[in-house]
Formats: structure tokens, sequence, C-alpha cells
């Protein structure tokens, strides 16, 4: 029997296999080295080109002079564009026809990457014959705007462009043109095929401009009637009481219109006549119209020279006057009037207060609200808020005064016509005068105002002690006034006949009687005491006067005039107006 023996050592696979790691070893610091000696050479690496110019191998230098070459090239490469047998020729320079700045640094760079791993890899890929493209995504451009100005030069010399519809409005006349069809250039086309041939820089190249049928932009008769169109309107009045000024209508004959555009030959001309309407009612006779009836007017007495009084009227009366109210709209007197203010101009005048006549600012615009009440009833206007005195004045029959006060009482009516209504009010010469202006409806009736006296109070006399005047006499403060119970009514009458239709009762209206007051003199008048002189004694004799001549004349005649009768006083307070009418 044999006997295998074994030699001591490093197994023979192992031995192989670190033989192949050695040469491994060797191979990439090998390649190490040869990637580190190429990137450093100052060449570029083998496999790079740009614009399908080789530049491996080349210094930068070489491949800039290639790329600036071509630079070159593209600047003077002719074109020339053709369409319907017209021409026109242009170099790249006036497309802007320009190649990318950055594929010189691309290529440069390339297998000279930081990473020096990275950069073993692109020197073993381009000693394996691999290719890098550097202008790849780094397309040709072109000036767009300056090609479409060369290919509309070729287009519009042919007599091919597409024309579209105008118009033009010229006093009342509308002119349409008729435009013509035309072609439109594939512009992309044109771009595509210019920057296909800037491969090759040097050969001239020629293109047919391929194009469309451009139809040429009708005119929409339509939209040229909404654009010129304007809707009639009348004058009104907005409910701030100004002015809206009328419209005139604008229009024309749309069926005529189309009717003529259809048949318009292309490069022809038509016209519209506008048609202008005007409205019924313009801003000139607006007021005529709105406001040339009376519905109703009513008139009251004052005293004018009682100024303080004259005054509150004047001042209440302008505030309302010119006053213009839509249907539906609520007048309010304190609103319109306003807080009776010393400062808005208002002054002390009589009012009632307790019974009595004393002064209070603002005293007498009551009178003013009542004349307004009067001609309101008159106008057959709705009554929203209203209030009768306590004491009858004077002024109006009862039943038809409208009492207001400040912040508590207000008198209030709305216009429940069919039309805006204006107020017109007026004070002066002694006479208030307030009239309702708008337009009477049809068959409208006339309104009279009557009352029936229900009850009548008598007023008492109150004597007051007063120390301001003798004993024994009497002067009276202020004058009676009866009170009454009143049933106000309006009566509706035909206006051609004088027919009597109905008659409406309003609600019931009591008045206090205003007292008598006197005022009793208490004031004691003391009598002198007469003082009687004590007698002289004369001790020595008076000295003897001797007399001189008197020369006489013809007697001074001396004319006396008789003191006339003292009168009967009036009573009345100075500044109130007299019984008579004492306008509260």
């Amino acid at each position: 029997m044999s006997r295998i023996i074994h030699k001591s050592g490093i197994p023979k696979p192992a031995v192989v296999a670190i033989g192949i790691l050695i040469v491994l070893l060797v191979l990439f610091g090998g390649i190490l080295g040869l990637a580190y000696a190429r990137a450093n050479s100052g060449k570029i690496l083998s496999g790079v080109s740009a614009y399908g110019f080789d530049l491996g191998d080349k210094t930068e230098e070489q491949a800039r002079a290639i790329m600036n070459q071509y630079k070159n090239d593209l600047n003077e490469k002719e074109f020339t564009l053709v369409f319907n047998k017209n021409k026109t020729k242009f170099v790249g320079k006036d497309i802007e026809l320009k190649a990318s700045s950055a594929v010189i640094d691309d290529a440069i760079a390339y297998g000279k990457s930081s990473n020096f791993f990275a950069q073993a890899q692109n020197v073993l890929k381009s000693f394996f014959g691999q290719k890098y493209d550097a202008s790849e995504g780094k397309e040709i451009t072109i000036d767009e705007d300056a090609l479409k100005q060369k290919i509309s030069t070729i287009i519009s010399s042919s007599g091919d462009t597409a024309v579209d519809d105008t118009y033009e409005i010229s006093g009342d006349v509308i002119i349409i043109t008729k435009g013509h069809d035309g072609v439109a250039a594939k512009i992309d086309n044109v771009s595509k095929k210019i920057i296909e041939s800037a491969k090759d820089a040097t050969n001239p190249e020629t293109i047919e401009i391929e194009a469309t049928i451009n139809k040429s932009q009708d005119i929409d008769i339509d939209w040229l009637y909404n654009l010129i169109h304007v809707e009639k309107a009348n004058a009104e009045y907005t409910t701030g009481g100004e002015y809206v000024k009328e419209r005139v209508g604008v229009s024309f004959n749309r069926a005529e219109a189309y009717a003529k555009y259809k048949t318009l030959e292309p490069d022809s001309t038509m016209k519209i006549t506008i048609v202008r309407e005007m409205p019924d009612v313009t801003t000139e006779n607006l007021a005529q119209i709105l406001f040339g009836d009376t519905l109703g007017s009513f008139k009251t007495n004052y005293v004018a020279s009682n100024t303080n009084r004259s005054t509150n009227l004047r001042i209440a009366a302008e505030n309302i006057d010119g006053k213009i109210f839509l249907p539906g709209e609520v007048f309010s007197y304190n609103k319109e009037v306003g807080e009776r203010t010393a400062a808005r101009g208002f002054r002390e005048a009589h009012v009632y207060s307790g019974g009595e006549v004393v002064d209070g600012l603002g005293g007498g615009i009551c009178q003013i609200s009542s004349t307004l009440y009067n001609a309101v009833l008159l106008a057959d206007l709705e009554i929203v808020e209203r209030k009768n005195h306590m004491f009858w004045p004077e002024y109006v029959d009862p039943g038809f005064d409208a009492t207001v006060q400040w912040g508590s009482i207000d008198f209030q009516f709305k216009n429940n016509r069919k039309s805006p209504i204006k107020i017109v009010a007026s004070v002066k010469n002694g006479v208030a005068s307030i009239s309702i202006m708008g337009k009477k409806e049809e068959n409208e009736p006339k309104i009279s105002l009557r009352y029936n006296k229900l009850a009548e109070y008598e007023p008492t006399t109150i004597q007051r002690n007063d120390a301001s005047i003798p004993a024994g006499t009497t002067k009276q403060i202020q004058s009676p006034v009866k009170g009454y119970k009143v049933e106000p009514i309006i009566v509706y009458k035909d206006a051609k006949t004088g027919a009597v239709i109905k008659e409406v009762k309003l609600p019931i209206d009591s008045y206090s009687p205003t007292n008598r007051i006197v005022a009793v003199g208490t004031k004691v008048v003391e009598t002198p005491i007469p003082i009687t002189p004590e007698p002289v004694v004369i001790t020595q004799a008076p000295p003897v006067i001797t007399p001189k001549p008197v020369v006489t004349s013809a007697p001074t005649r001396i004319k006396l005039t008789p003191v006339p009768a003292k009168t009967s006083q009036s009573y009345w307070p100075v500044g109130w107006d007299t019984p008579d009418n004492p306008g509260y």
C-alpha cells in the first residue's frame, strides 16, 4: 500500500486567489494612474463630441477654435424661404441663430471630476469606447419674432395675408368693411427645419413655407348692436331728491343689418344708420310733469311785527321747502326741521306750558306743522303720526292743528300716491303758505275740510296778587279762549259735478279752555306827611327897594295842548299776537 504525504504550507486554491487579487490591484492601480494621467493631460477624453464635431483628444484651445468657427459659420449660413414663388433670403445672424456656449465647458470638464473614483469611471468608459455628446439637451436657438417677421414679409408680398372685418362709428352711421381670408404659415415647422439644417453650418438652405387657410374674423352683428345699444330712460328723482339725467336710446335695425352683411363682398363696405330715441321725460320737463299739479294748499296768518316768532316760522318753513318724497316714503317734521336750538337761529317766543303762555325756544313752529297738516289732508296723503294741541291755537279750525315737540311728539305722513310729491313752503308778509305739488290721477276728487262741534268749554278767570302794581288796580296778563270738543271731517267731492262722494271722519279732538289770568295789585303807596313851617321873626327893617319902570308890550300868548284822556290799556303781553290771532 502506497502512502500519500501532504506538504505543509498555503493551500493551492488560496495561492491562486491571492495571485488574482494582486493582478487586479495592479490593474486597478494602473487604471487609476491612467485616469489621473488622462485627467491632467490637458486634453479632452476620447469619444467626446458637440453638435457633430469630434472633440476627443483635442486640447481646450483646439476645441474652442472648432466651436468658435462653428458659431461664425452659423451666423453666415444662408437661408432662402419660398412661398408661392415668392422668396426671401437672410443669414443666420438675422434671426440670431446660435449654438450654446456651455458645450465647450462641459466637454472639457468631462472626465475631470473632483471625485477621483468618478473621474476614473469616466476614463474607463472612454477607454472602452463609450461616447459623450456635450451638446445633448443644448439645442440651437433662434429669435422666433425675427423669423415671424421674415415669414410675414414674404406672405404679405404675395397678397395672401388674412384681413379681418372692421367697423367705424362716424356720427349716426356705422361703416363695416368686409375683410378677406388668407393663409397662416406653420411657423413651428419652419423653425424646426432651420435648426435641423444648422448641423451643416456651411451650405445654404432653402425652405418651403407650409401654410394653412386663415379665415378672416367676421363682424358679429349682435355683438355690434349690444356694443352701441343704450336703452332709453326717463329722467327721475332719487330718494335724496337729486335729479337722475335721462338717457337717449341708441340702436339700429338689426334685421336690415343682417341682410346687408350677408351679401357683403370681400374688401367692400356697408353702412348702418344709428337710430336715437328721445325719452318721454327729460330733466327739463321732469319738474313740470311730476310736480305740475297742486294736490293740496293751505295758508295761515301771523303777526309779522313779532320778529322772534316770525323768525322761527321762517326757519321751519325753509327746512321743509323743496323736499321731495317718492312713493312709499315717510315725512317726519322733527327730522326735516331739526332740533330747535339758538345755534341754528331759533329764538324765544310764546309757547303753551302748564296751561299758560310762556316764552320758549322755537315758539311758533307748530303753526308751520299745522299749516302743513291741512295741506297734507287736502292732498289726500296718509297720516302716520299727529297729535292736537292741549289748547286751541286759533290760526286753524279746531281739529286741524298738529303740535310737535322735539324728542317726543312728531308729525308724520306717508306719500301713498303713485308719483313723487314736493313740498313748497314760504313765510312772508304775515302769511305762512304751504303747498303739496305732484301729479293728479285721473278723475281725482276735490277735497275740503270741515268739523262738527260736539262740546264747548268756557274759560274761567284766575286772579293772582302782583306786588309790582298798585293796590286796588288790576292787569290782564292772559286773554281767555274757549275750549272745544270737535269731530274733524274730510269731504270728497266729484271734481266735475261737485257731488259729495264720501265723508271720512277723523279722530275726535278735545281742547281745554285757555283761562283768563288777571294780576291784582298789592303794592302799598305811602302818602307824604305835610310839614308846617316855623314863624319867622324880623328884627331889622327891610331895605327900601325902588321899583324900576316896567315897559309894557302885547301879552305873550301860550298855546296849551290838552292832555288826552287815558285810554283803556291792552292787557295782551308785549310781543304776543292779538286775541283775534294769537298764533301760538
